[in-house]
């Protein structure tokens, strides 16, 4: 401490540190999930303006037939997979699920394909393309870890303290 009554020393109470944390998340599983979505919207919407606005119509696709239900949902999958590669949080969680629905439906399709090839169209094939899809899915998801990358900046602020004797008004 000085002698002189207008010194002013600043104690530990009137130091602040801020620290600034950026954080970014990404997974592997987003890189999988956007290579899916963006194969399975392509093969739809191919599908879909080979075949034209005819719900009775069918077309052919890598050799595989289509109708135009069929291109549609593999549209909204693959929009749904797009969605998922967004977000590293959510990649797994929605990969996982749609990993299981894409298996139970690529299993059912694919075994009884002559029934279903009159509602939805196609052959069993398109199931059995959904089965795997539906397992690299689900096994990407369970593998590919939440990668958290995170940033630190900080600062040392100093308050002032201010003589109540100058702050008095005129």
């Amino acid at each position: 401490m000085t002698n002189d009554p207008n010194a002013h020393e600043v104690d530990a109470q009137n130091t602040r540190d801020r620290v600034v944390v950026d954080r970014k998340t990404w997974s592997p599983a987003q890189i999988v999930a956007g290579g899916v979505g963006l194969f399975l919207t392509v093969l739809g919407a191919v599908a879909a303006l080979r075949i034209g606005f005819d719900f009775n119509a069918s077309g052919s696709v890598l050799g595989l037939t289509h109708t135009l239900l069929m291109a549609l949902i593999h549209i909204v999958v693959g929009i749904i997979f797009l969605s998922a590669a967004g977000n590293a949080l959510g990649s797994r969680g929605t990969m996982t699920t749609l990993g299981l629905v894409l298996i139970a439906f690529g299993l059912v399709y694919g075994i009884e394909g002559d029934s279903l090839a009159a509602a939805l169209g196609g052959d069993e094939r398109i199931g059995w393309i959904y089965a795997i899809v539906g397992a690299f899915s689900l096994i990407t998801a369970w593998l590919s870890p939440t990668i958290h990358v995170r940033r630190e900046a900080s600062a040392r602020r100093v308050d002032t303290v201010h003589d109540s004797t100058t702050d008095a008004p005129l």
